[in-house]
């Protein structure tokens, strides 16, 4: 089973999306998380770092809010039947201009126009469908 770690920034009324990394083992997958808290909080202690490990490997979901403006929340997402192997550390950002393109990929592959699938080395390819 994978573990995906996310992120969601909002900052004001700009949000912005980061897929963080994978890992097959959870313990792993929560301290990849709370490694970004711990980059988003400065002021984090040791002990606090940990109590956040802990707890998003046991609810698999943490929010830090600095006021009202600024809020991190993270998230650990189990994936069954995969089978990457080695952890991966990614790092991707989905800003608001590309939430349209990705609803429009959604749409096309709901629709059958087009087809994704996966190599032997685990990459994702999206091409158009033979109709």
């Amino acid at each position: 089973m994978q573990y995906i770690v996310t992120e969601l920034l909002t900052e004001g009324k700009n949000q912005t999306f980061s897929l963080i990394g994978a890992s097959p083992d959870k313990q792993k997958a929560a301290a990849m998380a709370a490694e970004v808290y711990k980059d988003y909080n400065k002021n984090a202690s040791l002990q606090n770092i940990t109590m956040i490990t802990e707890w998003l490997a046991t609810r698999q979901k943490y929010s830090f809010r600095k006021d009202k403006e600024h809020r991190l929340q993270l998230a650990l997402t189990a994936l069954e039947g995969e089978t990457q192997p080695a952890d991966q550390r990614v790092i991707f950002n989905e800003q608001q201009e590309q939430d349209e393109l990705m609803r429009r990929m959604s749409e096309a592959l709901f629709e059958g126009e087009h087809q994704v699938s996966r190599d032997q080395h685990g990459q994702f390819t999206c091409r158009a469908s033979d109709k």
